[in-house]
């Protein structure tokens, strides 16, 4: 199948040869080597190309997946070149505080740009998480939206907060964690409703690993 970037240069991808790594309500992504993958659109979808060029120009570190709009023949959105990363993370709890602090203040650092140019992450979750050398990567964020909310930087805080929640929620029961984790770590740090990003940071301040600062120094 051929599609075309907006300069007119034409890349043809082999679909039938490819592997499905993934499938959304708009679009299926393939596999097509060991360091990209493809997001082919299979219905019509309200995508602002220029948002997404715009989040591209900014090459911010967690958000750099996209490579390449392609569009088909009649001009219409085809498909997104995009770097490949694996669905794993690392497992947080056991991650030493200087590492974590890193990913957590660079994703908020990386949020914070957008929410300067009130760009709205309302697609951020687990899902569209993944990872690099245990480095976090957002992908599909061909939904995120233009924003007129003056507050847009306190929504995307909360976002980046429930995303860190359901991080350490799904970590919690795929590692067998105790349900402790849950009432001392999650719940009172994570959930917006009692929590912040500046408490998580001072809980940490000190600590070798991240379950130091939540458990054992509590």
């Amino acid at each position: 199948m051929k599609y075309y970037n907006k300069d007119g240069q034409e890349f043809e991808f082999d679909l039938e040869h490819s592997y499905p790594i993934g499938a959304g309500k708009f679009a299926i992504v393939y596999g097509i080597n060991k360091d990209e993958c493809i997001k082919v659109y299979q219905k019509d979808c309200p995508i602002d190309i220029h948002l997404l060029e715009e989040i591209k120009n900014y090459h911010l570190f967690h958000y750099d997946a996209l490579k390449d709009i392609l569009f088909t023949d009649d001009g219409k959105i085809g498909c997104f070149l995009m770097k490949k990363y694996k669905k794993e993370l690392p497992d947080f709890y056991i991650m030493e505080v200087k590492d974590f602090l890193r990913e957590f203040n660079t994703l908020d650092r990386d949020a914070k740009v957008l929410s300067e140019n009130s760009i709205f992450i309302n697609d951020t979750k687990t899902k569209n998480t993944m990872s690099y050398r245990n480095r976090l990567k957002m992908v599909d964020y061909d939904m995120y939206r233009r924003s007129i909310n003056p507050n847009v930087a306190n929504s995307n805080r909360k976002l980046l907060l429930w995303l860190w929640h359901d991080i350490f929620c799904e970590q919690r029961i795929n590692n067998g964690y105790s349900n402790i984790f849950k009432e001392n770590i999650i719940e009172p740090f994570f959930n917006p409703s009692s929590g912040n990003l500046d408490m998580v940071r001072e809980k940490l301040e000190g600590k070798k690993l991240v379950i130091d600062g939540f458990i054992r120094g509590k």
